[in-house]
């Protein structure tokens, strides 16, 4: 009789081990689903990150094309301005030595016909 008692507590003590057991491997279970959502939600979130650093990385290279773009230009304009006043300079001088043409002219029919 103690003999059926002893098996028979430690059958209760194994039932309720395997009772505790079931428990955790329950915990255990909706741990690993949660973990599982986790990894779906940060995949998804890393995804949208991604996408995101590429268009921001298109757009870098869109703005630094239209930088390159604008500062060809202005060097351009600038170079036409220089070309620009030199060619006035040019004209200046021109107008001046005509200018200074004219007035011996003038002076040389005055004497002549003085």
């Amino acid at each position: 009789q103690d003999r059926e008692q002893y098996y028979k507590k430690e059958l209760d003590s194994m039932k309720e081990n395997v009772g505790q057991n079931e428990k955790e491997k329950e915990y255990l279970s909706g741990r690993e689903k949660r973990l599982e959502n986790d990894l779906q939600e940060t995949r998804g979130s890393l995804a949208v990150i991604q996408k995101e650093k590429q268009r921001l990385t298109q757009e870098i290279e869109l703005s630094k094309y239209d930088l390159e773009k604008a500062l060809r230009e202005l060097h351009d304009w600038k170079s036409n301005a220089e070309n620009e006043a030199l060619l006035a300079k040019n004209l200046e001088q021109k107008v001046k030595i005509l200018t200074s043409e004219k007035k011996d002219y003038d002076n040389l029919m005055t004497k002549i016909h003085g």
